[in-house]
Formats: structure tokens, sequence, C-alpha cells
């Protein structure tokens, strides 16, 4: 066998070896980190907080005293937690009424903006491309 086609098997085999490993490191600690999440119970962080009211997620303005299927929609009724307001205070509230009112969809961003603001739109025109608007 040539020299270079020995060199570029043990370095293919080398690759595959690393990779296994590496998939096998990521699904050991993968399957160690579901049992101490799982461990934690989920009912003892909800009886923590306190609920306010239970809310129809497609008509967030229909208050509910207590869980169950919204009437409208059947759909599962989600809770409105009393400390909910104080967790995202950093940024602007806009009210769940007014994001369905108006359709509005948002997106994470990378960080704090610095320098210029800027948006991104379209304008709209009359008549055809190149003429004057009216």
């Amino acid at each position: 066998m040539n020299n270079s086609l020995k060199k570029s098997l043990a370095g293919l085999t080398l690759i595959a070896i690393g990779v296994a490993a590496g998939w096998g490191l990521a699904q050991w600690r993968a399957s160690s980190t579901h049992a101490v999440d799982s461990a934690a119970p989920h009912a003892a962080a909800a009886a923590e907080r306190k609920v306010l009211y239970w809310y129809d997620p497609m008509s967030p303005t229909q208050k509910f005293d207590k869980p169950g299927k919204s009437p409208f929609m059947d759909m599962d009724l989600g809770p409105k937690y009393a400390d909910e307001d104080a967790q995202g205070s950093t940024g602007i509230s806009i009210s769940a009424q007014t994001v369905q009112a108006l359709g509005l969809r948002t997106a994470a961003g990378a960080g704090p903006a610095h320098g210029r603001g800027g948006a991104t739109g379209h304008r709209l025109r009359r008549g055809r491309r190149g003429q004057r608007p009216a």
C-alpha cells in the first residue's frame, strides 16, 4: 500500500473515533442532565407561584377562576401568575390583547442596540413603477 494512502486511512480512522467518542459523551451528558431535571418536581415549582386567574389563550380578555377547558375553542386554559409581570420588566410591555389585535410577531434580538435606531419596512406607492405617486 502507498504510504500516503496509509496516512489518509489512519487520519480518517482517528476522525471517526473522535466523532464517535464526542457523540457518546454528548449522549451520556444529556442523559445525566435529564435525570437531574426530572428529579425536580414541577408541581412544587408551580405551587410556589400564585395563580391570579386562568385565561383562554385565543381570547385573553376572558378570565376564569379555575383551570379546565375553554368553552370557546376546547383548549386548555392558561395560568396568569402574580409574578409574571415582574419577571420581564426590563423592556417594553404589551398586553396580550394588543398583541393579538395587531397580529404582532416577535423575535429575539442579538443584544442591546447601540448607536442609531433603525427599522425595516416597505413603502407602498400608487401607480406603476417609475411613476410619481398622485
